[in-house]
């Protein structure tokens, strides 16, 4: 996937699920200072337009990467990470379709349920994409510590600790390269 387009993802999915959750904290969990009042917290208004202003970009970043990213590799051999990439798909359509119907339902019952849906479906959206993330990262390290030691039938999984260190993915990297660079010996039998 190319910079941009991670970038462009990455950023619309934490604008978008920092304004629901901030717009879910205000609406259920604040009290109204009046008893007479329509919202919770002065900022309830403007974080909903917020809410609703980024999620259209999130739900434009998905359809850049549906051909490039998820459809390739729904539909082809490479096996990395699929099953977490799959299931990050499985929620974006259940929770654009009801972000959608949350502006046009009037009825209290349905636009509470749908409000839920929502609400679940956004979370577990979320959820998968960060899984997917550390098993992509995950992957991407035990195939260059693969590259380093050959002779190795299975490898370790790295530690959470370890996906996270830079330090740690620069040097298997580096072994990986200067290992690619090394002339082979050639064994000559005895």
């Amino acid at each position: 996937m190319k910079p941009y387009v991670k970038w462009l993802l990455w950023m619309s999915s934490i604008a978008t699920a920092l304004t629901g959750v901030v717009y879910f904290w205000m609406d259920r969990m604040l009290l109204p200072v009046d008893e007479f009042a329509i919202i919770n917290h002065p900022l309830q208004p403007l974080v909903l337009k917020a809410h609703i202003l980024v999620a259209p970009l999130l739900v434009f970043a998905i359809g850049v990467i549906a051909i490039d990213h998820i459809w390739k590799y729904f539909r082809g051999t490479i096996r990395r990470a699929r099953r977490t990439g799959v299931s990050t798909m499985w929620p974006i359509a259940p929770m654009v379709l009801s972000g959608y119907l949350i502006q046009a339902i009037t009825q209290e019952a349905w636009l509470v349920a749908i409000a839920w849906v929502h609400i679940g479906t956004g979370l577990l959206y979320v959820a998968t994409l960060v899984g997917h993330q550390v098993a992509v990262r995950r992957s991407r390290l035990v195939t260059l510590q693969m590259r380093v030691r050959p002779d190795l039938e299975e490898v370790e999984p790295p530690s959470p600790a370890t996906l996270s260190d830079p330090t740690v993915e620069r040097a298997v990297v580096q072994a990986a390269r200067t290992s690619a660079e090394r002339p082979q010996r050639k064994r000559v039998p005895s």
